[in-house]
């Protein structure tokens, strides 16, 4: 059964090619296409946090991620890419948590069958009057590669998501997910008319 709002990363692994998928064009990250060097492993992109009453940072997932500059870039780049499929993992809880897909739904270009699975999952918990507490996750760029000039872009991400839990309209809740979740991921971007585009995603749970 695919559950809802884990905020959505275990349903990949469960519905399979529902949600994920990587574009035939696009090879494996192990095995780039041009002579352009791997991008060295950035620090991890962590959402807004705030301090909880034990002094521990709690990230507050219904704070909008603050968009990068590279989304108002005139020209893509690999580094674009990068700060691009950042933004995109810390905008999962936040949609989950407010069910504002506005910039959501800006990103995921129509061919992406995860960004469009993972929208219909979380919609309907929101549409039914709960929402995702937690779940905030933290990414950590593992290798980058420009797939073909000026278009097309491979960014592999490994992936932390914390606990969370499902709860209705009325702050019952409906599931838990108690435990922490690493997952690998890779993110294909493309620059179409002058904006980034989310064209497809493939995850795999770390064991």
């Amino acid at each position: 059964m695919i559950r809802a709002a884990r905020t959505v990363l275990a349903l990949t692994l469960v519905g399979g090619a529902l949600v994920a998928c990587t574009p035939d064009e696009a090879p494996p990250v192990g095995q780039p296409t041009s002579s352009a060097p791997v991008a060295s492993p950035t620090p991890p992109v962590t959402p807004s946090a705030m301090p909880s009453p034990s002094g521990s940072a709690v990230v507050d997932v219904t704070v909008a991620p603050e968009r990068p500059d590279a989304l108002d870039a005139k020209k893509p780049s690999k580094q674009g890419a990068i700060a691009v499929s950042g933004y995109f993992w810390a905008l999962f809880p936040y949609a989950a948590a407010t069910g504002d897909f506005a910039e959501w739904d800006r990103l995921a270009d129509e061919t992406c069958k995860f960004c469009s699975g993972s929208r219909e999952q979380m919609a309907d918990v929101i549409d039914a009057g709960g929402h995702s507490e937690g779940g905030a996750v933290t990414t950590k760029v593992v290798a980058a590669r420009e797939n073909a000039a000026g278009y097309s872009y491979s960014v592999a991400v490994d992936l932390v998501q914390q606990p969370s839990t499902d709860v209705d309209r009325n702050g019952a809740v409906i599931e838990d997910y108690p435990e922490r979740k690493q997952f690998s991921s890779e993110v294909v971007l493309h620059w179409v008319d002058g904006k980034w585009l989310v064209a497809a995603v493939d995850v795999e749970e770390q064991s």
